[in-house]
């Protein structure tokens, strides 16, 4: 297959384009994996220090109780318990979101929005963990199962009775900003394939207005092989295209004299040789 000047410069662009979208891509996809992995960690260490209260509400609970009659009875029970062990950063969450300025209309007597709607912070956590026996018996079992991140034991007077297991962070957890880093991603994805989309109309268009003066020259210098010396290419530019169809348009008329110079000469030459033969008498 036979590669045209067009095809070329097209390949080209492209390659470089796609070049720096690989890049681009690249370094966004490291900044993000880092942000993500920071994210992630800091969730992690927010949820270890969880585990800790959690853990101290349970120790508590069994020391009273003797038993874990009253989470096992219902998930109901076992998120109220939670709850009331991280009562403190639930206090707090709500205090915040009610300090939270809400932008108001300009219209007078308009009233101000309703604020945002309620939403547990720890609900997503404790719908991941799971309490068992020392002899992995289960006790409270996890509302969505996952790979586990870390494990807690519940001891009293030096027993474990219990033990917290942490199930791992789901990256598709729309709660978690690990979450957010991967959305970019995915946004950054897409804008990539809509950019070479663009780009590679825009790199066709530029490099057919680019090529098409070559390709005029071309079709002219075909022109002139079969002797035609009348069509003219058009000089639009002061480039060194522009200054070859200068020079191809004077080459033209130069061949389109000596052509005319030459079929003179042999009609003289027809003339000359026939006027001779006219004179003999006959």
């Amino acid at each position: 297959m036979k590669l045209r000047l067009l095809h070329k410069v097209l390949f080209a662009q492209l390659s470089v384009i796609l070049l720096l979208l690989v890049a681009l891509v690249s370094i966004n996809y490291i900044q993000l994996s880092s942000i993500s992995s920071v994210l992630e960690q800091q969730v992690k260490e927010l949820e270890l220090s969880r585990a800790r209260e959690l853990t101290n509400a349970l120790q508590q609970h069994f020391s009273e109780h003797g038993n874990w009659t009253y989470i096992q009875q219902s998930q109901d029970n076992w998120v109220h318990f939670v709850e009331a062990a991280l009562q403190k950063e639930l206090d707090d969450f709500e205090l915040n979101r009610m300090l939270a300025p809400f932008p108001h209309t300009k219209e007078e007597g308009s009233s101000p929005p309703p604020p945002p709607p309620h939403r547990n912070p720890v609900k997503p956590w404790i719908d991941r963990l799971t309490l068992v026996t020392p002899e992995d018996m289960l006790i409270v079992k996890a509302k969505y199962t996952s790979e586990i991140w870390f494990v807690t034991p519940i001891v009293v007077d030096g027993v474990t009775v219990a033990v917290l297991q942490n199930g791992k962070l789901d990256r598709n957890e729309r709660h978690h900003p690990p979450f957010f880093a991967g959305q970019q991603f995915e946004t950054m994805l897409w804008f990539a394939g809509f950019a070479m989309v663009i780009a590679s109309l825009a790199s066709y268009l530029f490099t057919r207005f680019l090529t098409k003066p070559v390709k005029q020259l071309t079709e002219r210098a075909e022109q002139l092989a079969n002797r035609d010396f009348e069509t003219k290419l058009p000089v639009d530019s002061n480039d060194e295209l522009g200054e070859l169809s200068h020079s191809l348009n004077r080459v033209s008329d130069k061949l389109a004299r000596y052509e005319m110079q030459q079929k003179q000469w042999l009609q003289d030459i027809a003339h000359e040789t026939q006027n001779p033969a006219n004179d003999y008498p006959r």
